[in-house]
């Protein structure tokens, strides 16, 4: 499962912007398929990779747009069986099977070669294709049975005769009694119309409408009766001959409806691979090596957090991280950026499991079962359990279910006090690092974790005071104070040595306007406990591996 991973990673976000265009790799994208086969895996980026070439090699604006119109015009069809299609389906299959030659025609040979991109179904296409000269019109032509011609004919010319003694007899209507029937079936007159001569004539007859008005009807005569009549029997014969070319031409796609099948599957591995391929420059995305155990992401840019810090003016700096060990602690202030860092981490490798290129300049790892979170998500509320609880019942079914993966915690045990969250969070801690199939990532602001000698700990870099400090203007707006806490904020990576003992949040709360005096007894507090700390150091036994 990568629910949670993947709702803290907001990759949705950066995936919409890879969406195919036609309504087949749509669905396909739509599944958010997480592929746990490496060799999947390569052969998507493979995809890719032929597709950029050939873009890059034919760069045609005007062919690409080409490609494009036609991918969006393949319609949905039937994929089983019928033994006579509707009209409207044999419309779809009409308009499917032409694009897919269009598109065939449009691709270079060697992606043609590659994703077996080639004109199928030819009988079936050359069968609809008499219905109508373009992709977007169907109906069934005279061409396709010999007796369509001759009936249809007949049925133009009874029509025509049906409408000259219509019009004939209303022009008599209208000349005897001044109402106009324009070959209607009825009209509704006022009883001052109705006459004596009216009401006797043969040519109409009268119904009551209301207190004030007649309905007239014209009368049928013999002729109008025997041409009615010829007509509906031209009509059924016509029926009769469509529904013995619908199943024809139903026989003709059902013994095409593998390779039509082929096709789908085909514009789906291309349309996929083509989405992510004209994207490759513009967002400057690398192909994932998935051939380390140690996962390594060097100038990494979290698509969503950098769009936003564009859209504030925010500086944005890209990750760069290896973990070398299976277990990482990640220290951090709050604001300081760990939590991003690992959304950071959790969309790279999601979005690489899913079978994309990435935005950095390089990404290493290796494919994980699982890729989990464990941590609040924005906008969770808790229902039965208290925050502690609720994180429990998390991490449990994370510890029992995942034997192989990559799991992000972020401020776990976050909401127990200070000591017993340290406590709990080593022994977690502790309990991961003997599990070398799975790749462990801990971010917390708590400092008093133990220390192992297998377990990798690192920090991010955080405020730099003095130049903060020195930009400090008491009397700047809020606005301006959380821009200059981005500005003097170093959201970069580096190890951790337990020595650094400077308080980013008491900076961040003094630059926030807090009370001098309350940020100054603040750190005489700090520094009277890291002083006991480091007198009881060496009276206590280190952790050991």
């Amino acid at each position: 499962m990568h629910d949670d991973a993947w709702s803290f990673s907001q990759i949705d976000t950066f995936l919409q912007k890879l969406t195919p265009l036609s309504v087949w790799a749509k669905d396909e994208h739509a599944k958010c398929i997480v592929y746990t086969d490496r060799k999947k895996l390569e052969t998507l980026y493979d995809d890719i990779d032929a597709v950029f070439a050939s873009l890059e090699a034919s760069p045609s604006s005007i062919a690409q747009d080409r490609i494009s119109y036609h991918l969006k015009r393949l319609p949905r069809i039937p994929l089983t069986e019928k033994d006579t299609y509707e009209i409207i389906e044999l419309f779809q299959f009409k308009k499917f099977l032409t694009n897919f030659r269009a598109i065939c025609h449009e691709i270079t040979p060697d992606i043609a070669e590659r994703f077996a991109l080639k004109p199928v179904a030819r009988e079936a296409t050359a069968l609809l294709e008499q219905g109508g000269s373009d992709a977007e019109t169907f109906f069934l032509a005279d061409s396709y049975h010999p007796s369509l011609p001759e009936i249809r004919k007949r049925i133009v010319i009874v029509q025509e005769l049906i409408s000259k003694a219509k019009h004939t007899r209303d022009e008599t209507i209208l000349e005897q009694f001044d109402i106009a029937l324009n070959e209607r079936e009825f009209v509704i007159v006022d009883t001052s119309h109705v006459t004596e001569n009216l009401t006797a004539s043969p040519l109409v007859n009268l119904e009551p409408y209301d207190d004030n008005h007649f309905i007239v009807k014209p009368s049928l005569n013999a002729e109008l009766i025997k041409l009615e009549q010829e007509l509906e029997k031209l009509r059924n014969q016509e029926q009769l001959v469509e529904q013995e070319v619908i199943t024809e031409l139903s026989k003709v796609i059902n013994t095409s409806l593998t390779e039509i099948h082929r096709a789908i599957e085909a514009i789906i591995r291309y349309d996929r691979a083509r989405a992510c391929a004209l994207f490759i420059t513009s967002y400057k995305l690398t192909r994932p090596c998935l051939s380390s155990n140690c996962l390594t992401l060097h100038d990494g840019r979290y698509i969503p957090c950098e769009e936003e810090c564009t859209a504030l003016g925010l500086a944005y700096t890209p990750l760069t991280i290896s973990l070398q060990k299976n277990t990482t602690v990640l220290f951090g202030s709050n604001m300081g950026g760990k939590t991003v860092a690992l959304k950071t981490l959790l969309f790279f490798q999601l979005l690489a499991q899913c079978g994309f290129f990435v935005p950095a300049r390089s990404f290493e790892t290796r494919v994980y079962k699982h890729i989990r979170y464990v941590g609040e998500l924005y906008g969770e509320r808790l229902t039965g359990l208290s925050g502690f609880g609720f994180e429990i019942w998390r991490f449990n079914s994370v510890w029992s279910q995942v034997d192989d993966g990559l799991i992000a915690f972020d401020e776990f045990a976050r909401t127990t006090g200070s000591h017993e969250a340290e406590a709990l969070l080593s022994a977690v801690v502790d309990a991961y690092r003997k599990k070398p199939a799975i790749t462990s990532i801990f971010a917390t602001h708590f400092r008093g974790i133990e220390r192992y000698t297998d377990v990798y700990y690192i920090k991010m870099k955080g405020l730099n005071h003095e130049q903060a400090v020195a930009c400090l203007d008491e009397h700047a707006p809020l606005k301006d104070r959380l821009m200059s806490i981005n500005q003097h904020m170093c959201y970069a990576v580096c190890p951790d040595t337990g020595s650094d003992i400077q308080s980013d949040a008491l900076a961040i709360a003094d630059m926030l306007g807090a009370d001098s005096t309350i940020i100054r007894a603040a750190q005489t507090i700090i520094q009277k406990r890291n002083t006991l700390t480091n007198e009881n150091a060496g009276k206590l036994p280190c952790a050991s591996s």
